[in-house]
């Protein structure tokens, strides 16, 4: 039985593991027998054929046992039945992983899924429609008055395969190397330091996934490698300059991302659509002195939280006689799991953690408190709420010993300044004692 933070027993992960796999396997069963079908309904066998039956003679190719044609027929039909079941097994695999992950890994996980299983479909289309027939005729045309063309139907279906495959796998590239800029371990500048490297890989990636020795087959794997590297540097830039812009690489759509360029816009006047003229908030977020409150359709839409969510349990007694103390400074703490070290002064949350000192609240996947050090650092998707400040980042990291700076990397907050709220998104210092914010790469609205 799960807890109520989503922990089973070992022995209960072995049932939950051994149910899924045996939907797993219906789901398989029940493809390849739709597969088996498909192949002998339509007459699939025909079909993935006709490339080469131009360059064959009678246009048939050749078998060299008696089993050979229920073998092909077999291992077509399992390769249409696990596409087939592909949905299904994904989402079994997914379903007993998805527990195990931060929210913020699950909310890129669905998407980078979809995509990628998109991405692997064209590939696999266009070697099927475009490099296959190409490869063949180059190969089956060359010098073709000196030899009799006999192909065997197992070679050409392993060939056919691989092709096929290899492409659809080139395909996920851009896809990788955005998801790790996404996650801040590589990034557009470091893609171009390593283009010259990547070429030579590419060339030697087209030698190993190409089917065969020849030139014309290497190439057809290494300009789309080429070329696909391109696309994903242009991504990386996209979502390192922008980190919501991922969600629409995924998805085409979704996500409103930040502002088009680096500037500084004055409040539209009011009676143009202004998000100034909206209707008062619900949820009643406090406002600084002189600005204006953000209402939550604006602050959802700029990617900023209303308010905390992770509540803390209700003090006893003796807690509340200690909160109440005078002079009494207090900070509570709460996560999934916590781990002190008492002589070396440092204590680590993780899972949904959180933490409220005086009136500021912070919410993280992570939180490490080092007194030795002065230093405080939040990492998956840390949010920082003070009063009407919200601030949220890729990172927060304080320097506790020196009137509480912090640094984060793209970060988004919002301030009030002249009787209007301005937002700013990049990399930011704030100094809480001065009320001072700089800002480096960063755009303001």
């Amino acid at each position: 039985m799960a807890t109520p933070a989503g922990e089973m027993p070992f022995l209960d992960h072995l049932e939950e593991l051994r149910g899924r796999i045996f939907w797993i396997l219906g789901a398989l069963v029940v493809g390849v027998g739709l597969g088996l079908w498909m192949v002998v309904q339509f007459k699939l066998i025909e079909r993935i054929s006709e490339p080469i039956a131009p360059y064959l003679p009678d246009g048939k190719l050749t078998i060299l046992s008696l089993t050979e044609p229920f073998m092909v027929i077999l291992k077509l039909g399992f390769v249409i039945g696990a596409v087939l079941a592909s949905p299904v097994v994904i989402y079994q695999i997914w379903a007993f992983l998805s527990p195990a992950l931060y929210e913020r890994e699950r909310k890129a996980m669905v998407p980078a899924l979809i995509l990628g299983l998109g991405l692997f479909l064209a590939g696999a289309y266009i070697g099927w429609a475009y490099a296959v027939p190409m490869t063949v005729k180059f190969l089956l045309t060359w010098q073709s008055d000196a030899f009799i063309n006999q192909i065997t139907f197992g070679f050409y279906f392993s060939f056919l395969l691989s092709m096929v495959l290899a492409l659809g796998l080139c395909f996920e590239l851009p896809l990788v190397m955005v998801v790790l800029a996404a996650l801040g371990v590589m990034d557009g500048k470091k893609y171009n330091q390593f283009r010259r490297y990547a070429i030579v890989l590419s060339f030697i990636a087209g030698a190993v996934l190409s089917p065969g020795s020849d030139p014309m087959s290497m190439m057809l794997f290494t300009i789309p490698l080429l070329l696909l590297y391109e696309i994903g540097v242009i991504g990386s830039y996209i979502v390192r300059r922008k980190p919501k812009a991922l969600a629409m690489l995924f998805l085409a759509a979704g996500l409103l991302g930040a502002p088009a360029g680096l500037q500084a816009q004055n409040p539209p006047p009011t009676g143009q659509g202004s998000v100034l003229d909206r209707p008062p908030d619900t949820l009643g977020r406090a406002k600084a002195q002189g600005g204006r409150a953000v209402d939550s359709a604006t602050a959802k839409r700029l990617g900023l939280p209303v308010g905390p969510v992770r509540k803390f349990s209700e003090p006893d007694s003796l807690m509340q006689a200690l909160l109440t103390r005078e002079g009494f400074a207090f900070t509570r703490y709460l996560g999934d799991s916590a781990r002190l070290v008492a002589d070396s002064s440092w204590i680590e949350l993780r899972g949904r953690a959180a933490t409220v000192r005086d009136s500021a609240t912070l919410e993280a996947e992570r939180i490490r408190y080092d007194d030795g050090r002065c230093t405080m650092l939040a990492d998956g998707e840390p949010k920082l709420f003070q009063g009407s400040d919200i601030l949220i980042g890729r990172t927060i990291s304080f320097d506790t010993c020196n009137d509480e700076k912090a640094v984060l990397r793209d970060a988004l907050t919002s301030f009030d300044e002249l009787g209007a709220n301005w937002f700013v998104r990049g990399n930011l210092q704030v100094d809480s004692s001065a009320k001072r914010l700089w800002a480096g790469n960063s755009e303001f609205t």
